[in-house]
């Protein structure tokens, strides 16, 4: 500060603010554009460079988020569009399934059906024959035993003996006249 500076006082001894502040000194001006200029010169030169890569590499990590991010967010899309493509053929498969197990259950079904009707017929027409030899049994029984009890009882109206084959012929043509009437 010059010395007509200094000495300007207020009354009260302290500098007046509003003087110090609005006056240009012209070799100060001088000095602090030379240290502007040199801070200028400096910063460019040692910090302006850095701060600039610093700044690029910023940019660019963003750009590269974005970037990372975007590809993420249609990874995402086409992963969800695949899984939904994917639960929609595992639901049309399980359909398709449940189907042919209905098909394949009343195949099955009609098939033992058939089988337990065609083993019914079977046992049944098996009944039937074997009812009817013991009926042909029985019957060809109860012949022989009239036969013996036609004979017996001429015989014994008779109270002659005729020869035993001679009898049963006898005997045999008047049950067939019989069964016949």
């Amino acid at each position: 500060m010059s010395a007509p500076a200094a000495h300007t006082e207020v009354a009260s001894g302290s500098p007046d603010l509003g003087s110090l502040i609005f006056r240009i000194d012209p070799g100060m001006a001088i000095w602090t554009w030379l240290f502007f200029g040199l801070l200028l010169v400096l910063l460019w030169k040692f910090a302006w460079k850095p701060i600039l890569k610093v700044l690029d590499d910023r940019e660019k990590h963003i750009s590269d988020s974005l970037e990372n991010a975007e590809k993420a967010r249609q990874e995402l899309e086409r992963v969800t569009t695949q899984q939904k493509q994917l639960i929609h053929e595992a639901e049309k498969r399980a359909v398709e399934i449940i189907q042919q197990a209905r098909v394949e259950a009343s195949t099955k079904a009609e098939e033992v059906l058939e089988k337990a009707v065609a083993e019914a017929k079977t046992l049944s027409e098996t009944v039937h024959a074997d009812v009817q030899r013991e009926k042909e049994a029985a019957l060809r029984e109860i012949r022989a035993e009239t036969i013996n009890l036609a004979l017996l009882a001429a015989g014994k109206v008779l109270e002659e003996r005729l020869d035993g084959d001679a009898q049963r012929k006898t005997a045999e043509r008047f049950i067939d006249t019989m069964s016949r009437n």
